[in-house]
């Protein structure tokens, strides 16, 4: 009897523990799926963050570009200007700034064959020529 009684004790604790183990291999895998089945979304999410991040950048960049561009210059960054640009900031010819030139009124700096001039020279030649009109 007490052998009977013994394997039936062996026989239920191995069937408890076979029952044990069974849910808990089972919530592993479970698991293991559930792991592989969400870290493809997370890291898709993580990539389109990023994707927003790089082309928000990118618009910033773009628009302190042209903040950049519209800014005026400094005294310290002085612009350099071509004749048609000189022409339309003084209302005179192309001739007349070609005379400007060769009285010396006006400074200019020639790179290769092309004539620019310093925004600031220009503004000086403003200054000095502006005539007040009395009434």
């Amino acid at each position: 009897m007490k052998e009977l009684e013994s394997q039936k004790k062996k026989h239920q604790s191995t069937n408890w523990n076979q029952s044990k183990e069974a849910p808990t291999q089972g919530l592993h895998t479970e698991k293991s799926i559930d792991k592989t089945a969400t870290e493809p979304t997370k890291k898709q999410q993580i990539l389109q963050l990023l994707h927003t991040i790089v082309h928000h950048t990118q618009a910033l960049v773009q628009e302190l570009e042209k903040l950049i561009k519209r800014q005026p210059t400094q005294k310290n960054h002085s612009q350099w200007l071509d004749t048609p640009e000189v022409v339309n900031q003084l209302h005179v010819s192309a001739r007349t700034i070609q005379r400007y030139r060769s009285k010396g009124i006006l400074p200019y700096t020639k790179i290769e064959g092309k004539i620019y001039y310093k925004q600031e020279e220009i503004e000086k030649i403003l200054e000095n020529r502006y005539r007040r009109i009395q009434k």
